[in-house]
């Protein structure tokens, strides 16, 4: 049993800084990093495995983040954070790192680390409230404890991938039974974790959608008159600005997703519909699309039986009903707000795969957002290590990867690659609904 106290281990920390404790994660970190890009599938295309792009940037965020922490020096310990007169907090630990500050939450206990993160966030943004306009990658989260809880490790994927805050975790390890022996282990999670985490979040049925349709304007956004299955330059410049602006709306409240203007051909839009529209089209990842039953099971089955169902259904239709606001904002501010605009809900998993809507229409100003834009760039990023690892078998790509990230075709092909057929987290994460390149190329609508 140990004869010592959490107390004890603070002290010790403080006295010796965090460089002489903290386990060269070097080594660790190059060994798990994940291979990506350097298989081919049955399409001569690097292999697509989500869950891999997103540990590799998980991976590599800890790499940045542990040499933060490897450079702190502390400034103060136990510092008093009054909420009011009878109410405080205090930091276990205050320091500062080359690129600014950061605090250290200290759980030695196994009980008490499922407050461990819910307490590391609190001093976090009390600290963040002292300089107003403070962001949360301006300020590094190091929380020390067992991590045993599955609680506590979810949480700390879910900050890595999705809140993306400046956050890093360290097993404490005190080899010989004292405070005095201290060693800090990075903490990495496993494969199956990724891959339960890509499996559920990136898929079409966590995705809700909306289109925004609106009529089109003479001179600024219209089918050439000369040849209605064309765009005028302008329209196409117009069009692009939208969804560059409701990206930035996108990134602002924190959604993971995407945005694009889909403009069905002339011929089409006209016979099918009778008027000629634009559609504005938003998709982002509902987290209560997709939820943990278990889980939500032990909070539900305390409620009376005739609101179980609320618990869930409010917020996954009030999180739609964000997404129609978000459009309408758009839609108001980059062109006028009496702007008459026409709103559907439509299922994403229909819309990706029919023929109608991926190809009979020009599509404009892709836009990723979020945890979606990082898998998808780092995606793109493999495909350039493979060329140039393979360059016999090299895929096309365009000369800046920018082209690429607005290439409607590629941004397509990873959106239905997302669409994972459901299993074991453990399980190998295969795509559905895959083409071969060819059958798209050269159609319109596709450049």
């Amino acid at each position: 049993m140990a004869k010592f106290n959490e107390t004890d281990v603070q002290k010790h920390l403080e006295a010796v800084g965090l460089e002489t404790v903290l386990v060269d994660a070097e080594p660790l970190l190059d060994a798990v990093l994940p291979v990506t890009g350097n298989d081919l599938d049955e399409y001569d295309e690097p292999e697509f495995e989500l869950w891999k792009l997103l540990k590799r940037k998980a991976i590599e965020k800890l790499r940045y983040n542990h040499r933060l922490a490897t450079s702190g020096q502390f400034l103060g310990s136990a510092i008093n954070l009054p909420l009011d007169k009878t109410r405080h907090m205090f930091v276990d630990l205050l320091g500062t790192h080359g690129d600014g500050l950061f605090v250290l939450e200290l759980k030695i206990d196994k009980p008490a680390e499922r407050n461990a993160f819910t307490e590391l966030l609190g001093y976090s943004n009390y600290i963040a409230g002292l300089f107003p306009g403070m962001g949360g990658k301006d300020i590094l989260n190091i929380l020390v404890t067992p991590m045993d809880a599955k609680i506590a490790r979810q949480a700390y994927l879910y900050d890595l991938l999705i809140s993306d805050r400046s956050v890093i975790l360290y097993q404490p390890d005190f080899p010989a039974g004292t405070a005095e022996s201290l060693r800090l282990d990075l903490y990495i999670p496993e494969d199956k974790e990724f891959q339960h985490f890509a499996n559920r979040l990136l898929s079409h049925e966590a995705m809700s959608c909306v289109v925004a349709s609106f009529d089109d304007i003479p001179g600024w956004i219209e089918y050439d008159d000369a040849n209605p299955d064309t765009l005028p330059t302008y329209t196409r410049e117009a069009l692009k600005k939208i969804t560059a602006y409701t990206a930035q709306i996108m990134e602002h409240e924190g959604l993971h997703g995407f945005c694009y203007v889909r403009k069905r051909w002339h011929s089409i839009q006209v016979r099918a519909f009778g008027e000629a529209k634009t559609d504005l089209i938003i998709c982002a990842i509902n987290p209560f699309r997709l939820i943990d039953e278990e889980r939500v099971n032990l909070v539900t089955d305390q409620l009376p039986e005739d609101d179980r169902a609320v618990f869930t259904d409010a917020p996954l239709y009030g999180f739609i009903n964000r997404l129609l606001r978000l459009a309408k904002r758009s839609l108001a501010e980059c062109i006028d707000a009496e702007h008459p605009t026409w709103l559907e809900t439509p299922y994403w998993g229909a819309m990706v795969t029919a023929m109608i809507e991926t190809v009979f229409a020009d599509h404009l100003g892709f836009r990723p957002t979020g945890m979606f834009r990082e898998a998808y760039v780092e995606q793109l990023a493999a495909t350039r290590r493979y060329n140039a690892t393979v360059p016999a078998m090299a895929v096309d790509v365009e000369r800046l990867q920018v082209d690429d990230i607005g290439n409607w075709l590629r941004a397509w092909q990873f959106m239905e690659a997302c669409g994972f057929v459901a299993g074991e987290a453990g399980d190998q994460a295969k795509p559905v609904h895959r083409r071969r390149r060819s059958d798209l190329e050269g159609a319109p609508g596709t450049a």
